[in-house]
């Protein structure tokens, strides 16, 4: 699930493998702020319920045959550079998709402030916490453990 708004923030959440059901919609739309906001998408039914339930202004459908037009091209946009940035990956395991997102999210964040302070603040108070041992032991997501094994 994707979302952008006019000041350059975004999200990108992996929501489920295939095609998203209104409880994972849902459940993704719970981790962000939406209430009083007009929000657009494409026709899939599964954003109906869990946006009314989320307090949307408003809620405009795009035809997916009108790409170019309003709004909806902001979300189109961001998917374009995300796939930019996923050529440079020599593969990409969808155990690790959360860490992708992520660093993607840093990078479109570095883009519209001062990259240098961003990292600077993050080094002085952050901390570190993964280990190469825990990144090996990352949970698949989406209880994929069935299909792939657990490794």
């Amino acid at each position: 699930m994707t979302g952008i708004n006019e000041q350059g923030d975004i999200f990108l959440d992996a929501v489920c493998i295939g095609r998203m059901s209104a409880g994972q919609c849902g459940a993704a739309l719970a981790r962000h702020s939406v209430a009083g906001a007009i929000v657009s998408t494409d026709y899939h039914p599964s954003y109906n319920t869990p946006l009314k339930d989320a307090g949307v202004m408003r809620h405009v459908k795009i035809a997916s045959d009108t790409r170019s037009e309003g709004v909806i091209n902001m979300v189109n946009s961001l998917h374009s550079r995300f796939k930019s940035f996923m050529r440079g990956f020599k593969g990409v395991s969808t155990k690790r998709l959360n860490n992708y997102l992520i660093l993607f999210k840093w990078r479109e964040l570095a883009k519209r402030t001062d990259a240098r302070a961003l990292m600077v603040n993050q080094m002085a108070n952050g901390h570190y916490e993964t280990t190469w041992r825990n990144m090996w032991n990352t949970p698949y997501p989406f209880g994929m453990e069935m299909a792939y094994g657990n490794y």
